[in-house]
Parts: C-alpha cells; sequence; structure tokens
C-alpha cells in the first residue's frame, strides 16, 4: 500500500493498493476540489502509466465533497486509461457528493459502479501478456 499525503492538505487522502496483478485501487477521501486535484491527476497518471496496469479502479465512495475540477480529473483519467486499453471502474455514489455527475449526466460517461465489490467484479483477471 502506497499513501500520498500531503501535509499541507489534510483535508484530502489518496491511498494507492493492489489487490491482485495489474490492478491498481486509487482510494480517495475527503473533500475533492481545485486545490486537491493536482495531486490526483497525478497519482492517476502514474499508476495509469505503469506498464503492468490493465485495471484501475478509481474508489471515491470516502469523498465527502466533489466540485468541477474533481470530476474533470475523473473525466481526464478516463480518456487516458482508454487510450491505453485499460479498464477503469469508478465507485461513487450518486447521491450526497456524487450527485452532480448524475445531475450532468456523467454517469453515463463514467464506468460508475456502487461498491468495490461489485467494480472488482468488472474487471476481469489480469493476465500478464505472452513473449
Amino acid at each position: 500500500m502506497r499513501s500520498q499525503p500531503d501535509p499541507e492538505c489534510d483535508w484530502f487522502t489518496i491511498t494507492i493498493t493492489h489487490p491482485r496483478p495489474a490492478l491498481s485501487l486509487v482510494g480517495v477521501g475527503g473533500e475533492i476540489d481545485m486545490a486537491a486535484t493536482p495531486q490526483l491527476d497525478v497519482s492517476l497518471d502514474d499508476e495509469l502509466h505503469v506498464g503492468s496496469c490493465r485495471g484501475l479502479i478509481l474508489d471515491m465512495s470516502e469523498v465527502t465533497f466533489l466540485d468541477a475540477h474533481g470530476i474533470s480529473s475523473m473525466l481526464r483519467a478516463r480518456s487516458t486509461a482508454r487510450s491505453r486499453r485499460i479498464r477503469m471502474e469508478v465507485v461513487i455514489r450518486l447521491t450526497g457528493s456524487g450527485r452532480p455527475i448524475a445531475l450532468l449526466g456523467l454517469d453515463r460517461q463514467l464506468p460508475i459502479q456502487r461498491s468495490l465489490d461489485a467494480a472488482l467484479r468488472r474487471i476481469p483477471e489480469a493476465r500478464q501478456p505472452t513473449r
């Protein structure tokens, strides 16, 4: 597990784990706003550019506030994942902090799951490429 706390930012957390080979789980909690998104972008970009990454789950279930910057960060990660042929799932409730995603219709563009278990089921066991 790798956690990337910023000592200046105690209002959000990013934790990165690898629950199985070639799968990155980026857990985010707290308030995701303009100040938090640069670190979120770097964390997501780093995971999406690992050569062995075949799947990424962005777990936003512990997010208490999400603004347009955070939503943009999610959309950028989705675009990068698609271009790299990486399966991406997002765990977030479309009520509370995730409500803007539903109101804007972005739940049709982002692969939203209601639970981490559901997201894990959507990403098949990652296979290492054969040589």
